[in-house]
This record gives C-alpha cells, structure tokens and sequence, in this order.
C-alpha cells in the first residue's frame, strides 16, 4: 500500500534507497505497517464504527501533503536529497494519528479536552519517534527532524519545541504550510463547510511571517494554483 501511495505522487522507493534516506529493511517494515493498516480499514466490523472514514483521512492527507510539498521543492530547486526527505516526512508526518480513536480525530476544537490537546500537542514528536522505531534507526534524520517539526511556527508560537525561524528546518516549514493548506481546504465531518482555495491562500498569506514562512507561502501561491491542486491523483 506504502509504495502505490509513493506512487500516486510520482516518487519510487529507490530513491530514498540510492540517497540513503532509508534502509531496505525500513522500507519493508513501512511496507507492512501500511498493509497492516490496509486490512483494518477492510475489516466490516472495522467500518462500521465510523473509524474507515477517520482513519482513511489521515492516508489521504498525508499523500495530498506530499503531493503539495514536492511540488514546492521542486520549484525551490532544494537538492534532491532535501526534495526526497521532504517527501517521504509528508507521507509520515502524521502516522501517530492512525491510533487516534476516531472521536478524536472528528472532534470539532471546542470540544477538546484537556487529556485532547496534550495528545494533539505530542503528535509530531510522537509520529516522529513511531517512524524512528517502525524503520528500527535505519531512516535519515533529515526525515525525522521534518515530522518533529512539521507545527512549529517561526516567531515561536508552535509545537512541541516553539523553536523560532533560525532554528525550524526549511522541509518543516515547508509542510508547516503544505499541511495547513490541506486541514483547511479539505472535508471532514466536524466541518460546517469547506474553505475555499481563495481563502485557505489568504490565511497563509496573513499569517506569513508569524506562522509561515513568507517565501515559501509565495512559491506556494505561484507552484499551486486552483486548477493543478484541484487535479491531484489520490488514492
């Protein structure tokens, strides 16, 4: 399942494995896990509990954050390794959700709990640390230090560290946008409706410099218009 995602964004495995991104082994042990996952989002009993929608959003996010995030390391003309990383961290970056009860995941914010927020806070270090034992220590730490980072914010309102812009990698910020671009654009059952392509740009817009970084909200803008984002194969 792993690889036909890669596959739907246009990467092959074997470009991790020829820059040293990952292991063999690692890409197996990914391989299994996503089966893994596969067969419990097939299982009725699995279904009917609502989770097959709650659990299949965190797939298909993470895929569309990819997608977005590759075109834009592209555009920035990053090295290859860097594009490679950043890829591979978006298809991961949230993989600690996929033990998230489906209460949680389509729980609207007020109605988070204390115990809620501290679960959400803890997710980037949480997903990062599941990948670094999943992979068994054979993954760069270029992918990892990606997913640790993926919600901190430049000025230093993020989580889980409030790094500050000097010290947050250009692949975090990088989905730090791509990742919001999709949470806001995209459906899910707590929403009263979806926001526009127009206006999830606009929020990045207004927040550069604060939340995002400014350069890459631009290439964002000019990489991915309505029409291409609106295009993107998924599963």
């Amino acid at each position: 399942m792993f690889e036909k995602l890669l596959s739907q964004v246009k990467i092959r495995p074997e470009d991790f494995l020829g820059q040293e991104i990952l292991t063999e082994q690692a890409l197996k042990e990914i391989n299994k896990f996503y089966q893994r996952i596969e067969n419990l989002l097939k299982d009725p009993s699995f279904a009917e509990k609502r989770e097959h929608y709650a659990h299949e959003h965190v797939i298909l996010h993470s895929q569309k954050v990819a997608f977005y995030s590759m075109a834009i390391a592209q555009a920035m003309k990053l090295p290859l390794k860097d594009h490679s990383e950043i890829t591979l961290a978006s298809m991961l970056h949230d993989i600690d959700k996929l033990y998230w009860p489906a209460q949680l995941l389509d729980k609207p914010k007020h109605e988070l709990s204390k115990t809620d927020w501290t679960r959400i806070m803890e997710h980037a270090m949480a997903s990062a640390i599941f990948v670094e034992r999943l992979t068994k220590h054979q993954i760069s730490q270029g992918v990892l230090t990606i997913i640790k980072q993926h919600h901190e914010n430049l000025d230093g309102t993020g989580y889980p560290e409030r790094l500050t812009e000097k010290d947050i990698c250009i692949g975090a910020k990088i989905v730090r946008v791509t990742d919001s671009y999709d949470s806001m654009t995209s459906t899910r059952p707590y929403k009263k409706q979806v926001v526009s392509h127009d206006a999830a740009l606009a929020d990045l817009k207004r927040k550069a410099g604060g939340t995002y970084d400014p350069d890459i909200v631009k290439v964002f803008e000019e990489t991915l218009p309505y029409d291409k984002i609106s295009s993107i194969p998924t599963t």
